[in-house]
């Protein structure tokens, strides 16, 4: 499990890709991979990999087809920068939100836009539905960074990066159109789930909410 407090920045040393799916060979640095050996988990910008060669200053990872097919890995090049989290330790501070490693999709970078010092990011997900799990000032990994939502529409939602998350991680890359990893809120996708197996449908958990005297002022 990880938290989305990204620990470093990486780049991707070299790439192999194979009929099973890719291998990536990434640049830490040593420091990083000083408490790392085989067989760990880190997240390369939100997906969480398995470490199968723990060199000096250098990792390497395999991801599977599925993995590609719902992650931003697959875009990947030599030299392109990533964000690095080890797994969360059972006496570790947790400073963001529970975060699995475990991609849900990739979403759209649709504009970026100053606010004094911090930045407000437009991220577009491809499909509408999907956004029963993104909640007004609930959490959000976008590519593998804990992050607070500011406003959410039909088919995107908005975040807003501080100085420092923008500097320490590869939010500084983005421009519109960069294709980012999402990973919804586990907690909203199994109260979602349940809701749906024990009313049937999105409209008449909508329809049931809308109804509640509890979202109408009443007690």
């Amino acid at each position: 499990m990880f938290t989305g407090l990204v620990e470093k920045t990486g780049k991707i040393a070299s790439t192999r890709d194979s009929e099973k799916g890719r291998e990536l060979v990434i640049w830490t640095g040593e420091e990083f991979l000083k408490d790392v050996k085989v067989g760990d988990s880190i997240a390369i910008n939100g997906v969480c990999l398995t470490a199968t060669e723990v060199n000096d200053d250098r990792f390497t990872a395999f991801a599977s087809l599925e993995t590609l097919s719902r992650s931003n890995l697959k875009y990947l090049k030599t030299g392109d920068e990533i964000n690095l989290e080890k797994p969360m330790k059972p006496d570790s501070f947790f400073g963001g939100h529970i975060v699995q490693g475990h991609v849900d999709e990739t979403g759209k970078i649709i504009s970026i836009v100053e606010v004094g010092d911090s930045r407000v990011v437009t991220v577009q997900i491809p499909d509408p539905s999907h956004m029963k799990w993104v909640v007004e000032k609930g959490s959000i990994a976008v590519d593998g960074v804990s992050l607070t939502v500011n406003e959410t529409g039909v088919n995107y939602f908005k975040v807003t990066i501080i100085p420092h998350t923008w500097e320490k991680t590869i939010f500084h890359t983005y421009s519109p159109g960069s294709i980012v990893n999402i990973e919804y809120d586990i907690i909203a996708k199994y109260v979602a789930n349940t809701l749906e197996k024990m009313v049937g449908s999105d409209e008449k958990i909508k329809n049931i909410i809308e109804n509640s005297p509890y979202f109408k002022g009443g007690g």
